[in-house]
């Protein structure tokens, strides 16, 4: 599911307007009151696109950034690198009580520079950082490479997350922390926190194991984008979110309670993360909600990222057959 599909959207004066005109709606007016609508319809969109043409305005699809070319090395912001971050050690832990499609009970050894091959797959060349090895090129096939990493993380300890090419990787990463920092995070008030409408948590659904087997089956590659491949050694996939400090980049939740949000929908439904960016997040979901439960997620998944205002009933019923969610956060 594309959850924000139509909003990166701007409006340009039409060069017939013959300059401004007052009294009538300002650009951002306007763009506010698309981004105010949720799952825009055609229908929708042609009644918007209708009303900037009476005002003499046209719109502009906003233009795709110029992919990244990532640079060899870890090449880390200034201010980051002063911090000299430290490595985690590698961690041995027991499997958690609720099974999840993807486990290590130690996490692993990242990678030296250079091309690598883990768990019998050949990587291109990538440099190591603190927390993650990443490809110092964009990757081809990648969701297939992903895929066959995922399928060998219990004997790597090394969880595959692929990364859209809007920033250079070693420039979002701006901190790391200890994923056992998560073990005592209450989700539910952590949530209701950002909502208090979220009185209790979904049940959750029974994990589908053939869908759970490649959660990169659903990963939107677009030709028209690149990725790199990061692997980050961690125990179960949710808690790459503490080692990835700065991707999300929201204000609303600590790292922790990101990583606990998301081990908790990797016990209840399956879900596991299979990309990051600066400012967002994608998870493969094998075990959509129920009917009874697709409204208490939907609550949960709004409450995860407060600016969207998503229309819950509709989420509810995309929930429930969609195999991917995408957040995003300003």
């Amino acid at each position: 599911m594309i959850v924000v599909a139509f909003l990166a959207v701007h409006l340009a004066r039409h060069p017939s307007s013959g300059g401004v005109v007052t009294g009538l709606p300002t650009c951002g007016e306007l763009d506010a009151r698309i981004k105010a609508q949720t799952n825009v319809s055609s229908e929708a969109r042609e009644a918007f696109r209708a009303e900037c043409e009476k005002h003499g305005w046209r719109m502009v699809p906003e233009a795709s950034p110029e992919p990244v070319v990532p640079s060899p090395g870890c090449e880390l912001a200034e201010s980051v690198a002063k911090l000299k971050l430290d490595p985690l050690p590698r961690r041995t832990v027991a499997a958690p009580v609720h099974p999840i499609p993807f486990f290590a009970a130690r996490t692993g050894e990242l990678p030296p520079d250079g091309r690598a091959v883990v768990g019998g797959v050949s990587l291109p060349a990538g440099s190591r950082c603190p927390s993650y090895w990443a490809t110092d090129v964009p990757v081809d096939n990648p969701t297939v490479i992903a895929a066959r990493l995922a399928a060998k993380f219990p004997q790597t300890g090394l969880w595959p997350v692929l990364s859209r090419l809007i920033d250079e990787p070693d420039r979002t990463l701006t901190r790391l922390e200890d994923p056992a920092r998560a073990n005592g995070v209450d989700v539910l008030r952590v949530l209701r926190g950002l909502d208090p409408r979220v009185e209790r948590l979904a049940a959750g659904a029974p994990t589908q194991p053939k869908r759970a087997a490649d959660p990169f089956a659903a990963f939107d590659d677009s030709p028209a984008d690149q990725y790199a491949l990061l692997l980050v050694p961690v125990n179960r996939p949710a808690d790459v979110l503490s080692l990835l400090g700065g991707f999300i980049a929201t204000d609303y939740m600590s790292d922790a309670e990101l990583t606990a949000v998301a081990r908790s929908w990797e016990e209840r439904f399956g879900a596991v993360v299979t990309g990051v960016e600066s400012g967002g997040l994608t998870l493969s979901v094998p075990a959509p909600p129920r009917r009874e439960d697709a409204a208490l997620l939907a609550r949960e998944h709004n409450a995860f990222i407060p600016d969207a205002a998503i229309d819950e009933s509709q989420l509810a019923l995309d929930l429930m057959t969609s195999t991917q969610l995408e957040f995003g956060w300003h």
